[in-house]
């Protein structure tokens, strides 16, 4: 957590994105968040997380909603060679 946006870099997403796609070799990452958090939820969409569904009440009495992110759909994060980040 942060309250500072300039930790955002593309290095950081970079490092944080690989590690599942590419050292865990994951083929989607999944990311929930708090409705009312816009800020949060702007950020995953801008990332390139894809909104999925909603969680009902997961946060009682407010829902969640469910963003996903495919290992294509990263590759523009991640640094390591072609062939991996396929």
């Amino acid at each position: 957590a942060s309250t500072d946006p300039g930790w955002c870099t593309r290095r950081s997403l970079s490092v944080f994105l690989g590690y599942p796609f590419l050292q865990l070799k994951c083929n989607r990452v999944t990311a929930v968040c708090h409705q009312r958090n816009k800020r949060a939820r702007d950020f995953l969409k801008r990332v390139g997380f894809k909104e999925e569904g909603v969680l009902r009440q997961k946060y009682h009495p407010r829902d969640a909603v469910v963003y996903g992110m495919l290992k294509k759909e990263a590759a523009k994060w991640l640094r390591s060679d072609k062939n991996e980040s396929r």
